[in-house]
């Protein structure tokens, strides 16, 4: 955004600008919220990352549709079927190595319609 852009907007008044609310409390994080919803599921991805990880491979499951606590007990689920480490990091599993086509195969049998990204 270029500097002239970012001051002609700011003489608008908008009529949502409400930043506290008796019933509802502190309204600022309410536009950060929805920008971390869960995915729809429809476009599960199964990566591979080595950037800033000092060489090592990661796999990397993105767009599941399911809550942290649920993410977790994946994470658990899949770690123990590749027998090897991981963590959820934000909306995403990464697991330790490559296990694409063993993740792929487990979140099939859960129900999920996973596809393998990147080369």
């Amino acid at each position: 955004m270029r500097g002239d852009e970012f001051f002609r907007g700011l003489g608008k008044k908008t009529t949502d600008g409400a930043v506290f609310s008796t019933q509802h409390g502190d309204l600022r994080g309410a536009a950060a919220s929805t920008e971390t919803q869960i995915a729809d599921g429809k476009n599960i991805r199964i990566g591979l990352e080595k950037k800033g990880r000092g060489g090592k491979t990661v796999s990397v499951i993105h767009g599941l549709p399911m809550s942290t606590d649920a993410l977790q007990a994946l994470c658990t689920t899949l770690k123990k079927k590749c027998g090897t480490g991981g963590s959820v990091v934000g909306v995403s599993i990464e697991i330790q190595g490559d296990h694409r086509a063993n993740l792929r195969e487990a979140l099939l049998a859960a129900g999920f319609a996973a596809k393998l990204s990147g080369g």
